[in-house]
């Protein structure tokens, strides 16, 4: 029970009962609380423990008893065994070979052939009450009982005797037919005792029997063996309903092979292991999908049928009409919010209750990761997001514009030299890109990946965003089951990444310690954190969180990772939007051209921010094609959703909000898969609907990066749209087809473009 206590433990059996019983919140069939009255009995461990011991005591023997009389019956008569058999097998048949609960109930025969058996061998040969108050018998003789008197209720002789039974010793379960149980006179059958002091756990014991009987019956034949006790000989040795020298009896399969039925009882345990949160939804009257044994709701992306940002718009127009629905994140249930209002309320207006995100990759398991800021929760979460914060403010950002913007001349000068290579393949010159603005900004180092693409720190990116084979499979494991891929010690970050951002990140600090150097970089900004001298636009300083060396590698790993593929994948997306688009491509360069032109062809932070069509070609861009295919939010307290349906999520239970099909929502955007910057022009904007444009998230949780993002992506496309065209080649993929191999938003095969020099007027 404490263990329960600690880790929220909910399993349907004795201990969760008894454990409502004792907070006096257990309820039966009529909401009734449990004893019917007010006032709620104290339990102490001895009453929760006797209760235990008891059920135990009756459990154990009495059911076990009731078996081996009933399969002696059987194997003794043959012909009511086989009775019983067609009704089990025509019951079984009708549900496809599954036993449910109802079935049992509806199997009159087996009920009939468990009646017959209690009658004969009743688990109680008596039963005796005690007289508390004084009281007359209503018979002659009057015989008056006082306090203490006991009173002894025969129960066996009553079932043995012939007025009520005729032929009492034989096996007759029509007695207890539809046509002839009436004629049993009340009080005369017994098994369970009678009135309020009767076995409470009768119908515990009658189930577990049934169940028991179901299952051999259906793969088995009781047979008579030299040893069967024939006639059955209570022994005379103690109380108990038993004989001397044992139950004996043959067993033989009917007509199944035993490797039949060890695969079906093996497949059934797996199916009931798979399947056990299924009724989550259900049982509360959630809108929700049907999942599968072990994968849920991702069968589609696991076997590659569906993209990932295909299968979250599968899940949102199948639950269309709901404001929210239930899905299965493999046997993890997860509420997917559909409707804008509610969004806002988890994310922004009751964030306190969805705190954390999912995480399935501890910092135990894996301390650069776990430790990023994504991963972090709670308290931990809100000290490491309040040092952050500075870090990325607009007077830091205009402090590393300058680094940047040299990253951005290089591509375009890198460009001018290959251009005769008509075709170029974006994602990897994008990216090579945004490794030297990673590189530059965030530890100072010069990488020229353009011109030397082998590099370590290129290489480590590599390794670290590559979402796909293996390393997909391994990320499933974590989702499915954190625990069991701990216990293997399956790690997601190779020991070389791990250790080379540890010694990266610990070497350039120490080097700067030393020699006194100061850049306008992220590791300046860590350093200044760590000490607690970071300072935000607010002139505020930092909470004073105390960090070790794993929490600076922790964010510098994670700043690598949004960095290096986020902006990247944004670049080659607009850009192939570009290419195919000319008349937009054409307006975009006039903006830059009339910008740079009253600048003296000189790119400013001031001018980037002035540029409105680029900002509108970008925000379409990551409205068609956003980072993040959804968000997460895990409860960290009881919560109660404010719509119809009431549904109440309990801490850990976790939230799903799918950005990009409510970015292809029609209902929101008109003609979703056109690509149309007036979407966001000033005039448009202000008619998209609140929360329902999320590309970098929503409330406190939301990127932290993303003006960094949005500002090396812009950079980029301004240096390159000043100098060339994007043009459709004969590699281009039209349309856009996202891949299926994995998390990442991109294509199969690459983005293919073509390059060519403006010829300005």
């Amino acid at each position: 029970m404490a263990t329960r206590e600690e880790r929220r433990i909910v399993r349907p059996d004795m201990i969760h009962l008894l454990m409502q019983a004792k907070k006096g919140t257990l309820q039966g069939d009529e909401n009734a609380m449990n004893n019917g009255t007010s006032k709620k009995p104290k339990w102490d461990d001895d009453d929760m423990a006797a209760q235990v011991m008891l059920f135990f005591l009756a459990g154990f023997d009495a059911a076990s008893t009731l078996l081996c009389f009933t399969a002696h019956q059987l194997a003794t008569h043959p012909d009511i065994q086989s009775r019983l058999q067609e009704e089990i097998d025509t019951t079984l048949d009708k549900d496809r070979g599954k036993l449910t609960y109802e079935a049992v109930q509806t199997m009159k025969y087996l009920d009939m052939v468990v009646s017959e058996t209690l009658r004969i061998y009743p688990p109680a040969v008596l039963m005796d009450r005690r007289c508390v108050k004084t009281y007359m018998l209503p018979t002659d003789p009057r015989f008056t009982l006082k306090p203490r008197d006991v009173v002894w209720v025969p129960i066996y002789a009553l079932h043995h005797d012939p007025d009520y039974f005729p032929d009492p010793e034989k096996f007759d379960p029509e007695r207890f037919s539809d046509e002839n149980k009436g004629n049993i006179k009340n009080f005369t059958y017994l098994p369970f005792g009678s009135g309020p002091r009767n076995c409470i756990g009768n119908r515990f014991a009658l189930m577990e029997s049934k169940i028991a009987l179901v299952q051999l019956l259906s793969s088995f034949n009781f047979r008579v063996v030299s040893k069967t006790p024939i006639p059955i000989q209570i022994t005379k040795k103690a109380l108990t309903m038993t004989v001397d020298g044992g139950f004996w009896l043959g067993l033989e399969h009917r007509s199944l092979c035993t490797w039949a039925l060890v695969t079906g009882l093996t497949l059934l345990v797996t199916y009931l292991v798979g399947t056990w949160t299924h009724n989550h939804f259900t049982t509360q009257n959630v809108p929700s999908l049907k999942p599968l044994p072990f994968l849920g709701n991702m069968a589609p992306v696991v076997f590659r049928v569906l993209s990932f940002p295909d299968f979250a718009v599968d899940m949102y127009n199948r639950l269309k009409g709901y404001k929210y629905g239930g899905v299965f994140q493999f046997m993890y249930p997860t509420l997917l919010l559909r409707d804008p209002e509610l969004i806002k309320m988890v994310t922004v207006k009751d964030f306190e209750h969805f705190l954390d995100h999912q995480a399935p990759i501890s910092e135990e398991a894996e301390p650069l990761f776990g430790k990023a800021l994504f991963n972090l929760k709670g308290q931990r979460w809100k000290d490491m997001r309040s040092t952050l914060s500075p870090a990325f403010t607009s007077s830091k950002m205009r402090n590393m514009f300058v680094l940047i913007t040299e990253c951005g001349k290089h591509l375009g000068d890198f460009l001018e030299k290959c251009i005769k290579d008509k075709k170029v393949p974006m994602k990897d010159l994008f990216t090579r890109y945004t490794n030297d603005v990673i590189a530059t900004s965030a530890f100072g180092i010069g990488c020229d990946s353009l011109n030397n693409p082998k590099n370590e720190f290129y290489e480590m990116g590599k390794t670290v965003t590559n979402f796909r084979g293996v390393r997909a499979l391994i990320f499933f494991g974590y989702m499915m089951s954190p625990k069991l891929m701990k216990l293997l010690h399956i790690k997601f970050m190779s020991s070389s990444v791990v250790n080379f951002f540890r010694a990266l990140v610990h070497n350039t600090m120490a080097t700067r310690e030393e020699r006194g150097i100061v850049r306008p970089d992220m590791i300046h900004l860590l350093m200044q954190a760590k000490k607690g001298t970071l300072q935000g636009d607010e002139n505020a300083a930092t909470n004073g969180t105390k960090w070790d060396d794993d929490d600076m590698a922790a964010q510098v790993v994670l700043f690598f990772l949004a960095g290096f593929d986020t902006a990247s994948t944004l670049l080659c997306f607009a850009a192939h939007q570009l290419a195919t688009h000319p008349d937009i491509q054409s307006r975009l360069q006039e903006e830059i051209d009339m910008t740079l032109d009253k600048d003296g062809g000189k790119l400013t932070y001031e001018a980037v921010q002035t540029m409105k069509y680029l900002d509108m070609v970008v925000s379409e861009t990551l409205r068609i094609y956003p980072p993040a295919v959804l968000i997460d939010r895990r409860c960290v307290k009881t919560y109660t959703l404010p719509t119809e349906p009431r549904f109440t999520l309990k801490p850990g239970d976790v939230v799903w909000v799918p950005i990009y099909a409510l970015h292809h929502d029609p209902d929101y955007f008109p003609d979703p898969e056109k690509f149309d910057p007036e979407r966001f022009s000033d005039e448009n904007k202000g008619n998209i609907k609140n929360f329902t444009y999320l590309p970098f998230g929503s409330g406190p949780r939301n990127c932290i990066g993303n003006r960094f993002a949005l500002m090396e992506s812009k950079i980029a496309l301004v240096q390159l749209l000043s100098r060339f065209n994007f043009r459709v080649v004969s590699k281009t993929p039209i349309p856009i087809q996202i891949t299926k191999k994995g998390f990442n938003m991109t294509v199969d095969g690459g983005f293919w473009l073509g390059l060519e020099h403006r010829v300005k007027q």
